[in-house]
């Protein structure tokens, strides 16, 4: 049965749930490139300095973070859109502002998509 996609604000129609764009990742603890990357002791490192820097403030929301596993280090210009690793491009943030921030990214993604695709018909 087809319907729009679960994500708020989304009108991509699917087979179920959410469309390509917001289907939830879930990397599995084994995926070689997501452990490369970010279960490095170079992240680690990384990942204090920035938690350091910022105060241990989420930069999204500026409330305080008050335990190591609520923290992430959130990419300003993401990976996938040419960003680096440089301290410049990174900020601390708890791990559910970075899931809505995320989330909000994707959404006007698959809008910007979707305008496109209907400006050209």
């Amino acid at each position: 049965m087809k319907s729009l996609c679960a994500q708020a604000g989304c009108n991509v129609v699917v087979e179920g749930g959410r469309c390509a764009d917001h289907k939830i990742e879930r990397r599995p603890p084994d995926d070689i490139s997501y452990r490369r990357r970010y279960m490095t002791a170079a992240w680690k490192r990384l990942r204090r300095i920035i938690a350091r820097r910022d105060g241990w403030i989420c930069q999204l929301c500026n409330r305080p973070i008050t335990n190591a596993r609520d923290l992430e280090v959130d990419h300003i210009k993401p990976v996938s859109q040419g960003g680096t690793d440089a301290t410049d491009n990174l900020r601390a943030t708890h791990r559910r502002c970075h899931a809505k921030r995320t989330n909000a990214e994707r959404g006007a993604q698959c809008k910007q998509r979707q305008q496109r695709s209907s400006s050209n018909h």
